[in-house]
């Protein structure tokens, strides 16, 4: 079998303080079985505004949820399974969960945080499962290392994405070309806001990536497809001590292309910098 990362974006407009929501319901896609292996999220504060900005999820949003039969995994709302210490820190599984291909991941949430909490985005982060590997055909775009007797030797190396996007605007289908000396195993991300534009700000910035063949690393389990789109700190990692990470790796043939989009959701606020794709070049001998 072959693990694909995916994050499953479930989106709320808000929830008030002492707010009880029952009976939500995350779909899962139809095109494979997802195992979740982590939980995270975040709120969006003054959105709209000028000072529109992401804001980790509070350790008092309760949050309880069930397995692929119905069976709740906990005993009543829980705290701190969505309170991320940093962007990029998921919060692990101690046991991963399958859930079926179109399946549902069913959840509550109670706000006990003091606040009301609007724009919340909650992520649900594992593999998608395929058949395949190791020279067996796969539905998805899924190459990786070299099986013996060829030997890799790998070398540090990053790829960039040079970004500048107006408030309101969109900037899709940027390339991300692997040169033809040898594959690449992408397996960490890095943003960084260009300090030298004024009034730059990667809180408005919204990203997504899709393989060789068109296919998101994202969705909300509705759609699937071009994949649904992140806040960019939650996927890269905005210092280089805490980068996002892909897991597993993200491999990229010689000569093939990923690509990026991006869009600038905020009002007043031009997002401009670098995205910075750490990983190893892979060559064979």
């Amino acid at each position: 079998m072959l693990e694909r990362h995916h994050d499953y974006i479930y989106t709320l407009t808000s929830i008030a303080n002492g707010q009880i929501i029952e009976a939500m319901v995350q779909p899962t896609d139809s095109d494979a079985p997802f195992i979740l292996r982590a939980l995270g999220g975040y709120s969006i504060t003054a959105a709209g505004t000028s000072g529109e900005a992401v804001a980790n999820l509070p350790a008092l949003l309760m949050l309880r949820f069930a397995d692929a039969d119905n069976n709740w995994l906990q005993t009543a709302r829980t705290p701190g399974l969505l309170a991320q210490t940093s962007p990029t820190n998921y919060i692990p599984m101690r046991r991963h969960m399958t859930y079926p291909a179109q399946a549902s991941i069913r959840f509550q949430l109670e706000n006990l945080s003091g606040a009301e909490l609007t724009n919340v985005v909650i992520v649900f982060r594992g593999v998608k499962l395929f058949a395949g590997g190791y020279g067996q055909p796969s539905p998805v775009y899924a190459p990786t290392y070299p099986a013996p007797p060829r030997c890799p030797v790998t070398e540090t190396f990053q790829y960039v994405v040079n970004f500048s996007l107006a408030a309101g605007t969109e900037q899709l289908n940027t390339p991300i070309n692997v040169n033809g000396d040898a594959d690449f195993a992408w397996r960490g991300n890095l943003a960084v806001r260009d300090v030298s534009v004024a009034s730059s700000s990667l809180e408005t910035l919204e990203v997504r990536v899709r393989d060789v063949w068109g296919k998101g690393y994202s969705s909300d389990g509705v759609g699937g497809g071009l994949g649904a789109w992140v806040r960019v700190q939650r996927l890269f990692g905005a210092v280089p001590s805490a980068p996002g990470l892909w897991y597993p790796e993200l491999y990229i043939e010689r000569g093939q292309q990923f690509t990026v989009d991006l869009r600038n959701v905020g009002v007043g606020l031009t997002t401009a910098g670098q995205l910075a794709l750490d990983g190893v070049k892979v060559f064979t001998r």
